[in-house]
């Protein structure tokens, strides 16, 4: 990756983890906190990134221990608006599953966090929109303590 000043003076790009359809996935370093976070830039047109900084303010509001913390949002110069939330190391369900499957006791701990923290996003008008195996982030692999990503 080419060398580029922080965004917005705080947000130097590591990695591209990602690109799906008008957003691009970074792993970047937060100056101000001193810490790695996941900085999610749209590149949509007509329309979708009003709507993605729209839902970027209620996710600003979503606070649950089943979702990546909400670190900053804001535009680059030409724009476009990006969210930062906090980085996980942690492996995707995705990635998990090409393991092999879950155990019952597993998938019930999983499927109870997801469930209660799609609950409370739905409670501040927020969707999720495309919530798959790649977007549900296992902290330490562990199915119980399952976060989920890519709100914004």
């Amino acid at each position: 990756m080419t060398a580029v000043p922080p965004i917005d003076d705080r947000f130097v790009l590591e990695a591209e983890v990602a690109v799906g359809p008008g957003i691009i996935l970074y792993r970047a370093h937060d100056l101000h906190g001193d810490q790695r976070v996941a900085l999610e830039i749209h590149r949509g047109r007509d329309g979708a990134s009003e709507r993605f900084a729209r839902d970027a303010e209620k996710r600003a509001r979503l606070v649950h221990p089943a979702v990546l913390r909400h670190v900053a949002r804001g535009a680059l110069p030409g724009g476009e608006p990006y969210v930062a939330t906090e980085w996980s190391d942690g492996p995707t369900l995705a990635g998990r599953l090409r393991a092999g499957p879950l155990a019952i006791d597993e998938v019930l701990a999983l499927g109870g966090r997801v469930a209660l923290a799609l609950a409370e996003a739905h409670r501040l008008g927020l969707v999720h929109g495309g919530l798959d195996a790649s977007s549900l982030v296992l902290d330490g692999g562990a199915c119980e303590r399952v976060r989920v990503a890519g709100f914004a």
